[in-house]
């Protein structure tokens, strides 16, 4: 028989990881698009300016999708938290036979 021992504040721990990740991810990319612009915007008529706004515009879609990975990850991990804390405390309260 195979054993499972889940401890819930790992879970937590591990979802406060993902919202970290996300909280620096945002900040350490915030100006990417801003200083993008700029140089885009200082090569006109240049093929290397489409180039680098298709770039831009990669970037900015793979980094939204990995903010909202990171988000739905985070969430998962603290409701499945919650789920087993509920669980164990569902299952002592069937056994807890006091005053009977």
């Amino acid at each position: 028989m195979i054993e499972l021992h889940v401890e819930p504040e790992l879970l937590e721990k591990a979802s406060r990881v993902c919202d970290d990740l996300r909280d620096d991810l945002r900040r350490d990319v915030s100006d990417v698009g801003d200083e993008t612009r700029a140089a885009v915007s200082g090569l006109p008529g240049w093929q290397t300016r489409a180039a680098l706004e298709q770039l831009r515009w990669s970037w900015s879609d793979d980094l939204t999708r990995l903010d909202r990975y990171l988000s739905q990850v985070g969430d998962a991990l603290q409701g499945c938290a919650m789920d087993y804390r509920y669980s164990d405390e569902a299952n002592a309260a069937r056994f807890d036979i006091h005053g009977r």
